[in-house]
């Protein structure tokens, strides 16, 4: 598990876990039936895109059962899997049938050394290459996202370059600090260098920064869209933010609406959770 993989608080992953008996899992109050009807609601309700995060969301028994069940989206909607990518070939001939139309593959690494410093993975990059191009052989958009690090500086423009080759566009995001990795601050390393060497490929580039929560900017190379999360450009709260009683505290402003396991709607706000909650169940 990669050492930034928080679970928003919820669910304690397994090795703090075993190091801290106090700390457990929430009780899993829901079945695959809720989930697809709570998506189900949402989407006649208005809610255009729906994200299927974990950790990693294929090792959960309701995967199956859950996406391959999801009312159509329509063409102003869409369902997207983010994963790791280690597990797309093995589920490749159910994921094709699924509604999903677009897969975010978080790529960190580029080696198995730094697959080892950054998620303790006894499993080899090539299983992870090679679900990325599962994930190519059965749907059209294929994006790819990475947390620049130092154990990953070396392999950045690696990752980009193979991104490139394939027209996939990937995002690369500076680490949000927060509570939980306060202690990984060091780990941290600016966007700065991309940013230049991008501009050394492309004069095509602009900044967002409306209703994105953190900055960013967007470059264009041979048409393949390069997302960076720049600090430079500052946090921008939403407008959904204005009565939020954790404004003060907010590093990324309002971006999500998250369900989990056991009920519970909340806001999803950097690596807190609003004070806004309401429970389904």
């Amino acid at each position: 598990m990669c050492w930034f993989c928080h679970n928003e608080g919820d669910v304690p992953p397994p090795p703090r876990t075993r190091e801290d008996r106090s700390q457990r899992p929430r009780r899993r109050s829901l079945c695959s039936e809720h989930y697809v009807t709570v998506i189900t609601a949402l989407m006649e309700a208005g809610l255009r895109r729906v994200y299927f995060t974990g950790g990693e969301p294929l090792l959960s028994r309701f995967a199956r059962p859950v996406l391959g069940n999801l009312p159509e989206p329509g063409p102003a909607a869409s369902y997207t899997l983010i994963t790791n990518g280690l597990l797309v070939r093995a589920n490749q001939e159910w994921l094709a049938r699924s509604p999903l139309d677009k897969v975010k593959v978080s790529l960190h690494y580029f080696s198995d050394e730094s697959l080892r410093a950054i998620a303790q993975s006894r499993v080899g990059i090539d299983a992870i290459l090679d679900g990325i191009e599962a994930a190519r052989e059965i749907f059209e958009r294929v994006e790819l996202n990475t947390l620049l690090q130092k154990e990953n500086a070396h392999e950045v423009r690696d990752i980009l370059h193979f991104a490139l080759d394939r027209r996939m566009p990937v995002q690369f995001i500076e680490l949000v600090g927060t509570d939980f990795n306060a202690d990984r601050v060091s780990s941290a390393v600016p966007a700065d260098e991309i940013v230049s060497y991008l501009r050394t490929l492309t004069t095509d580039e602009h900044t967002e920064v409306a209703g994105v929560g953190q900055g960013r900017r967007v470059f264009r190379v041979d048409g393949v869209e390069i997302d960076v999360i720049h600090r430079h450009l500052g946090r921008h709260h939403v407008g959904q933010c204005g009565t939020c009683a954790l404004r003060t505290q907010c590093v990324e402003g309002f971006w999500a609406l998250r369900f989990d396991h056991d009920g519970d709607f909340s806001r999803a706000c950097c690596a807190k959770t609003c004070a806004w909650t309401s429970r389904t169940s």
